[in-house]
């Protein structure tokens, strides 16, 4: 994002801002342990670096309660839409950091194991005013 208060995006790309939420004692790299530590403050601080009609483009894991980001970003007059779900592979030692409630929670709902493998839901969302996501 732009530094400064005057410099404001009329587009913002961001890659995973998320982490995964991790077991106690674990170093998540500053994902906390709900893994949305990152996300919460992009979020938070994404009013302030948007240009009027812009937007904000960014993934999003499927197990960090998409509903939370969209009403975060509605407090501040913006919108969140999904542009698109794919899966992703997560790997054995990525399972292996996760809390076992969230593994538990979403085993089937935004995780998926096929044999040996596992795919958790990543969403690619867009966040903007009511009017520029149309």
């Amino acid at each position: 994002m732009a530094s400064g208060p005057s410099r404001r995006a009329s587009i913002a790309v961001c890659g995973p801002v998320a982490g995964s939420p991790v077991a106690a004692g674990v170093d998540g790299a500053g994902a906390g342990a709900d893994g949305r530590a990152l996300l919460d403050r992009f979020l938070d601080d994404l009013p302030a670096h948007l240009a009027p009609g812009g937007r904000a483009v960014m993934t999003h894991n499927g197990f960090l309660d998409l509903d939370l980001s969209r009403s975060i970003v509605e407090q501040s007059g913006l919108s969140l839409r999904i542009a698109q779900t794919v899966l992703v592979c997560i790997s054995s030692e990525k399972l292996a950091l996760m809390t076992r409630d969230i593994l538990f929670a979403e085993e089937g709902r935004s995780i998926y194991r096929y044999g040996s493998y596992a795919f958790g839901e990543m969403h690619i969302v867009e966040i903007g005013s009511p009017e520029a996501l149309g």
